[in-house]
């Protein structure tokens, strides 16, 4: 399922116990354990990790679930398979995203991209362990 870009200045990594507490976190925020990183498409590169880790295609990809506006803040729920396989091997995965994203016209530093995923990755991992749902939050 396709949406509007979604290139937002502050991005947020988040676990949600329920898609009523994501909910809420579209006009919150997330609270105090979010990882924070800013400056690229959320959207796109939930989608783009959901490929590369899967093994499906770009297109065929489920994508997150989005709650709330277009026009301001977005949670983007991760999908069940996505989370699943961040909480395995990431290897390579960074490299390939951040050549993706260069694509785009995207630059984002290595070092960074290989953080972002492994934060992502790691906080999967807990959202596994404890049935909560990975989140982002772009606005």
């Amino acid at each position: 399922m396709r949406h509007d870009r979604c290139v937002s200045t502050i991005i947020e990594f988040f676990l949600a116990a329920d898609r009523e507490t994501a909910a809420a976190a579209v006009e919150a925020g997330p609270g105090g354990d979010a990882l924070t990183y800013g400056n690229f498409d959320a959207l796109l590169s939930i989608e783009e990790w959901e490929s590369l880790l899967t093994g499906r295609e770009f297109d065929d990809v489920e994508g997150p679930e989005p709650l709330g506006d277009d026009d301001g803040a977005l949670v983007l729920i991760f999908p069940a398979v996505l989370t699943e396989a961040l909480a395995g091997d990431v290897t390579g995965v960074a490299g390939r995203w951040l050549e993706l994203r260069a694509e785009e016209g995207e630059q984002i530093d290595e070092d960074l991209g290989a953080e972002i995923v492994a934060e992502v990755a790691a906080l999967a991992v807990r959202a596994r362990r404890t049935g909560e749902l990975l989140c982002c939050r772009a606005c």
